[in-house]
C-alpha cells in the first residue's frame, strides 16, 4: 500500500467521522468509518463502528458482511458465522455471503460443509476464479485430488495468468506423484511471479525428490539472504546440505 494511499484513507476516515459527529444516527457514515477502519489494519476500531451503523440502520445488508470480516480476522468464528449468515438472509443472491461462510468452514476444518458454501457461491456467480481455487484445497485436503484439479483447471480456463492456481496445481499433482508435471506448473507460476516465495521453495522439493540436489539449492540460496526468516526455505534448504554433505550450512 503506497503512503498516498493511507493518507487518502485517513482523510476519508476523518471526513466520515466529522460527519458521525455532526450527526451520530447516520448509519452510512458510520458504516464507511467501519470500512475504511478495517482497510487500514484497526480492526478492532472498525467492528465497533460497524456495529453502531447495524445498530442505526439493521438491514444495512453489507455491514453483516463487513462485520464478519472484521470479526474473522480477530479469530471469533462464531460470531463471524452469525454475521454472514444475516448478510445472506438479507442477500440471497450474492456469492460473497456464501464465500465467506465456505472460508469459515475451511478454518474450522469442515472441509465438506466449505465446498457447499463454495460451490453455492459458484452457481450465483460463475466467474469468481479465487472460489474454484477454495473448493480445490478443500476437495485436496479431503484426499479427492481429480476434484481438486478440476476446479483448479476450470479457474484457470478463467484466468490463464492466475499464478497462484499453478502453484496449487503443481501442489496436486506432488500429492498424485506426478513430479514432472508438478515442476512444469510451478515454473509456470514462477513466470507469472518471479518473487513467489512458496513456488520457490516447491520447486525446490520437487528438484529434491528427483535427486537433483544442486538445482534445488541453485533455487534457494538466492533466497537465503532475502527472507532470512522464512521457515520453509530454511527447512527445505537444511534437507538439501545434508544431501550435498554441507553439515555447516544445515
Amino acid at each position: 500500500m503506497s503512503k498516498n494511499s493511507v493518507i487518502t484513507r485517513a482523510k476519508k476516515r476523518h471526513a466520515y467521522r466529522k460527519l458521525c459527529e455532526a450527526d451520530s444516527k447516520d448509519a452510512e457514515s458510520w458504516f464507511m468509518v467501519g470500512v475504511l477502519y478495517g482497510r487500514m489494519g484497526r480492526i478492532a476500531e472498525a467492528e465497533a463502528a460497524l456495529r453502531k451503523a447495524l445498530e442505526l440502520q439493521p438491514k444495512l445488508a453489507a455491514g453483516y458482511l463487513n462485520l464478519g470480516q472484521a470479526l474473522e480476522l480477530q479469530g471469533k468464528l462464531d460470531e463471524a458465522d452469525l454475521q454472514y449468515t444475516r448478510f445472506v438472509e438479507l442477500q440471497p443472491n450474492s456469492a460473497d455471503g456464501h464465500d465467506a461462510l465456505g472460508r469459515l468452514c475451511q478454518l474450522r476444518g469442515d472441509m465438506r460443509a466449505a465446498i457447499v458454501h463454495h460451490q453455492q457461491a459458484i452457481q450465483l456467480n460463475p466467474a469468481r476464479v479465487a472460489t474454484y481455487l477454495s473448493v480445490a484445497r478443500a476437495y485436496q485436503q479431503l484426499g479427492d485430488l481429480e476434484a481438486a484439479a478440476e476446479n483448479i483447471a476450470q479457474a484457470l480456463r478463467l484466468d490463464v495468468n492466475q499464478a497462484s492456481a499453478y502453484y496449487d496445481l503443481a501442489v496436486v499433482r506432488i500429492d498424485q506423484g506426478r513430479y514432472d508435471e508438478a515442476l512444469e506448473n510451478v515454473r509456470h507460476a514462477l513466470q507469472l511471479k518471479a518473487d513467489y516465495v512458496h513456488a520457490k521453495a516447491v520447486e525446490a522439493y520437487i528438484l529434491e525428490h528427483q535427486r537433483d540436489y544442486q538445482g534445488a539449492l541453485d533455487c534457494l540460496t538466492p533466497l537465503l539472504d532475502r527472507y532470512p526468516d522464512n521457515p520453509e526455505l530454511a527447512l527445505v534448504y537444511e534437507r538439501l546440505c545434508h544431501f550435498t554433505r554441507d553439515y555447516e550450512g544445515a
